[in-house]
């Protein structure tokens, strides 16, 4: 999975500290987290799959997002934890995030042929396991400065710290910028009737939509965008829309404005409240309620007694 982090304003680091540890942890947390890891390697599981950490790598968790860290077989692992705010973030599959890079660019291109400046609102494109291939010097110097200053509690240290940590999401974007070129096909290998289906159910997953509907502004038939989203994607259409809706879902949960699981429900195109709550429950293991109740109840001391 790849993301997209809106920089358009500073992004706000809240904790920064090291464990050691050979246990289980699962929660979800109210902020963005960058797990380092120090020494050693760990399995961390997100979205139902499990991944190996491993020393020198740093895994993204977006905020309100429920994930498990396990040992890996009976050694010990040293990580630090940097939990951080910022700007909206989107989840994004390959070929979106190829897009989104694309369109960026050309963003920017003609931001300063026409206004001599870049004046389109800033982001980072990061993949949720990164190494840093070469630049690990570079990575190393930022992430020192942004543990010392976080620790200084000085008037200047906390932009100083926001400063380290954008360093590293711009080393980031550099390396997920590199993977997009060699994983992806290049942009006219994309399906334009894809496309217009992606786009299609961006701008309308809150409302009903159904199969016939993504097909017709696809302009090709119900079978044929079926092939394409199976082919290319790896899901069918209407199980992508479940997910935009499932992740901006989650996203309210953390607005305190919304009180009921129903108004969520309602909000992100469910009209069956009930039936919302399994389709949540089956997707991230956990009702809305156990959710909520998760990362509203957060125990820091709790994670770092562990």
């Amino acid at each position: 999975m790849f993301y997209s982090l809106d920089l358009s304003h500073f992004p706000k680091v809240a904790k920064v500290y090291s464990v050691t540890r050979k246990t289980v942890w699962q929660v979800a947390d109210p902020y963005n987290i960058f797990i380092y890891v120090e020494k050693g390697s760990c399995l961390v599981e997100i979205n139902g799959e499990e991944r190996k950490v491993e020393e020198g790598s740093i895994f993204f968790i977006p905020e309100g997002q429920s994930y498990k860290r396990s040992p890996d077989g009976d050694t010990f692992c040293t990580m630090t934890y940097i939990h951080f705010k910022s700007g909206e973030v989107i989840p994004l599959l390959a070929e979106e995030l190829k897009s989104e890079i694309i369109k960026r660019r050309d963003g920017i291109n003609k931001s300063i042929l026409e206004n001599g400046t870049d004046e389109s609102p800033y982001a980072a494109y990061i993949s949720e396991c990164c190494g840093f291939n070469g630049k690990e010097n570079e990575f190393s110097e930022a992430f020192t400065r942004l543990r010392n200053n976080f620790s200084r509690h000085h008037i200047e240290s906390g932009f100083k710290t926001s400063l380290a940590l954008c360093e590293i999401l711009g080393l980031m974007t550099e390396e997920t910028r590199d993977r997009i070129k060699a994983e992806t096909r290049i942009e006219k290998a994309v399906p334009p009737n894809l496309r217009r289906a992606l786009s299609f159910i961006k701008q309308n997953y809150t409302e009903e939509i159904t199969l016939s509907d993504i097909a017709k502004h696809s302009s090709v038939t119900k079978q044929q965008i079926i092939r394409y989203f199976r082919k290319e994607l790896k899901t069918t259409p209407m199980s992508y829309v479940t997910c935009c809706r499932l992740n901006r879902a989650k996203e309210l949960f953390l607005n305190k404005s919304y009180q009921t699981v129903g108004e969520v429900a309602s909000e992100v195109g469910f009209s069956d409240v009930h039936y919302f709550s399994r389709v949540f429950k089956k997707i991230n293991g956990e009702t809305p309620s156990e959710f909520i109740r998760r990362i509203r109840n957060f125990d820091e001391k709790k994670h770092l007694s562990e």
